[in-house]
């Protein structure tokens, strides 16, 4: 992907909205989970989401 000036635009605002929004969603979540709980949920959300990015872009092949 080429970064362009638009798109760095983009992709800024578009982080700054999930960091923003991430203190709002914290809330929330403490309210009816233990916060270990939430924590490995929010953890493997994100590791289930870079490795379909990875996919996604390069065809990620696992290696063990």
């Amino acid at each position: 992907m080429k970064t362009t000036p638009q798109s760095a635009v983009v992709l800024t605002l578009i982080a700054t909205f999930f960091w923003g929004s991430n203190f709002q969603v914290t809330k929330f979540a403490l309210a009816s989970l233990p916060p270990w709980t939430a924590s490995v949920e929010r953890f493997f959300y994100a590791v289930i989401c870079i490795f379909i990015f990875l996919h996604g872009k390069r065809g990620f092949t696992a290696r063990f």
